[in-house]
């Protein structure tokens, strides 16, 4: 049969038009097949692509928070060196008021037994004043 065909196609007079129908019909489900398959994936082209526009707006959100926490974060840093120094003037202060309290308590002192001195001193003169008019 098949050289029968050959020898129809050499001489023209094959004829393919039963076969032709079926190849068209075929052809013509093959072609909506890939149709919808171009529409399915042309779909999924669409919601990758948005998708992937939402990411990247979500991304450069993310990006900008990013680098606002690390200038906030430098800042803290800052602000607890600050602090620690702070706190490090805040006990030279204060030892230095103690020892400034530590000294006037002692001219305090020194001051009271001076005008103790001073009184007994003029107790003493008095008495002495005294004594000289009795005599």
């Amino acid at each position: 049969m098949t050289r029968r065909k050959l020898n129809e196609y050499k001489n023209g007079e094959l004829s393919f038009h039963g076969d032709l129908k079926a190849n068209q019909t075929e052809m013509d489900i093959q072609i909506n097949m890939l149709k919808h398959k171009i529409d399915d994936l042309t779909a999924e082209l669409e919601s990758a692509s948005s998708k992937d526009l939402h990411l990247d707006a979500k991304n450069q959100v993310l990006r900008e928070e990013l680098l606002s926490m690390k200038g906030m974060q430098k800042k803290c840093e800052k602000l607890e060196k600050n602090k620690k120094k702070l706190a490090q003037e805040v006990v030279h202060l204060r030892s230095h008021i103690e020892m400034n309290m530590i000294e006037h308590s002692e001219v305090e002192q020194y001051k009271r037994e001076i005008e103790e001195r001073a009184r007994q001193d003029l107790v003493e003169k008095l008495k002495y004043k005294q004594h000289l008019r009795r005599i």
